[in-house]
């Protein structure tokens, strides 16, 4: 039986009981018989929660660890085309042609160092970013102080369950 038809079942019962139509003591050991079973059914839930939330550390620690392996990777990827560059430099070669790829060295990229941003952060060669966002720790004291915030309003968050 699935839970919901439990809770169906059991608060049928609860009516006889209280309306008293049928064998009390038969309606008693029914509804004792599938609050049992409901609440096993609860535990199990309860169970599986926790080997979820057990299975969900593992993945985040796997994506740690693949994380460090793909930094891990670029970063051997960066210093052998570091020592190719070098190594063609030394030779003076611009382009190397094989059967599978072709490597050429580019000349850089120009760009632009900022030397002292002290002397640049005054001038007109500066971008400003605004963000603008609710202070909700700011608006809840308000609230509960008795002051009306227009456009924010205090509830009660959702019912939660706690498994240990």
């Amino acid at each position: 039986m699935r839970l919901y038809e439990l809770g169906e079942d059991i608060a049928l019962l609860r009516e006889m009981l209280e309306d008293e139509s049928g064998d009390p003591e038969a309606i008693t050991d029914r509804l004792n018989a599938l609050n049992t079973e409901r609440s096993a059914k609860l535990m199990n839930i309860g169970l599986l929660t926790l080997e979820l939330d057990g299975e969900c550390e593992a993945i985040d620690a796997e994506i740690k660890r693949l994380q460090a392996l793909k930094t891990r990777k670029r970063n051997h990827a960066e210093r052998l085309k570091g020592y190719l560059l070098g190594s063609m430099q030394g030779g003076g070669d611009t382009r190397i042609h094989g059967p599978l790829i072709d490597i050429r060295r580019l000349k850089g990229r120009e760009r632009v160092v900022v030397d002292d941003e002290g002397k640049i952060l005054g001038g007109p060669y500066v971008r400003r970013r605004t963000i603008a966002e609710p202070d909700k720790e700011l608006i809840k004291k308000a609230l509960k102080a008795g002051h009306d915030v227009f456009g924010a309003h205090l509830e009660i968050g959702p019912e939660t369950v706690s498994i240990r």
